[in-house]
C-alpha cells in the first residue's frame, strides 16, 4: 500500500521542477517595454547688436624697384621713412603706427630670343601699419602718406569701443529670442515650455562699418581732402535651443 501511493507524489514533484525553470527563463527573456521619447522643441534665434566705430587700422604699402634688391630695399626704406615723418607731423602719434613690414622679391621677363626667363631687377614692398581711436583724423593722415611717397591705401577697417560686451548683448537678445518663440510654439500646441536640454551658438557675424571716403589724388593740389566717415558696427549672433515640450494633463471624463 505504502508504494502505491508514494509515486503519484513523485511524478507531481518532478512535473513541478521542470515548469519553475521554464517560467524564470521566460521572464527573463521578456525585453522591458519601451519608454516614449519624451518631445522636445527646437528653435533658432537671432540677436544683433549695433554699436559706433571707436578704432580703425589702416595699411599703407610703398612699393619701390630696383636692379638689385639692396636698392629696391634701400629706395623703400628712404620712402616709408618719409612717410613715417609726414604722419607725424601731421599728429599720428607714435604708438599708433604697430609695425612696418618689408619684402623684397625678384622681378622676372621671358626673353624671346632665349625663349627662357631672365631677373629684371627686384620689387620691395614696404607696409606701414596704423591702429588708432583718432579715426576723425584717418582722411588727414592718408593724404600727408600718399603725398610723402605711399602707393596704395587699404580700406580702414572700424571696431567697436569692447568688441566681447558688444557680442554678448548680441548673444543675449539671440537667447531670449529663441526662448520667446519656444514659448509660444509650446502654447500653441496645448502645453508648456519644459527644462532647457541643449544650447549651441553659432560664429558671430560682424558687419563692417560702411566707409564713405573720398581720396585726394597726391598730384593734384586743388583736390579736395581726404574724408572718412564711419557707420556703426552690427555684430548678429544666432543659437539653437533644444527644449522638453510638458504635454497638458489630460482629465478624465
Amino acid at each position: 500500500m505504502a508504494v502505491r501511493t508514494l509515486r503519484p507524489r513523485l511524478r507531481a514533484t518532478a512535473l513541478l521542477l521542470l515548469l519553475i525553470p521554464a517560467a524564470a527563463l521566460t521572464r527573463a527573456d521578456t525585453p522591458p517595454p519601451v519608454a516614449e521619447p519624451a518631445a522636445r522643441i527646437t528653435v533658432s534665434g537671432v540677436g544683433e547688436a549695433i554699436a559706433p566705430a571707436a578704432r580703425a587700422t589702416l595699411t599703407l604699402g610703398i612699393q619701390t624697384q630696383g636692379a638689385t634688391a639692396a636698392a629696391a630695399g634701400a629706395d623703400g626704406a628712404r620712402l616709408a621713412q618719409a612717410v613715417t615723418e609726414a604722419l607725424r607731423s601731421a599728429g599720428l602719434p607714435a604708438a599708433d603706427l604697430k609695425a612696418t613690414h618689408l619684402i623684397i622679391t625678384p622681378q622676372w621677363i621671358y626673353d624671346e630670343h632665349t625663349r627662357q626667363r631672365r631677373r629684371s631687377g627686384f620689387e620691395a614692398d614696404t607696409t606701414l601699419n596704423i591702429d588708432t581711436a583718432a579715426i576723425d583724423r584717418l582722411g588727414a593722415w592718408i593724404d600727408a602718406a600718399v603725398s610723402a611717397g605711399a602707393t596704395t591705401v587699404s580700406d580702414p577697417r572700424f571696431a567697436p569701443a569692447d568688441a566681447a560686451t558688444l557680442r554678448h548683448l548680441a548673444l543675449g537678445r539671440a537667447v531670449q529670442n529663441a526662448r520667446s518663440d519656444a514659448e509660444v510654439m509650446a502654447t500653441a500646441a496645448g502645453g508648456g515650455l519644459g527644462p532647457l536640454v541643449q544650447m549651441d551658438a553659432a560664429p558671430s557675424y560682424g558687419e563692417p562699418a560702411p566707409v564713405v571716403r573720398t581720396l585726394a589724388m597726391a598730384a593734384s593740389t586743388t583736390a579736395p581732402p581726404t574724408n572718412i566717415i564711419p557707420g556703426d558696427i552690427h555684430v548678429s549672433v544666432t543659437v539653437t535651443g533644444v527644449w522638453h515640450y510638458v504635454a497638458a494633463p489630460t482629465t478624465n471624463r
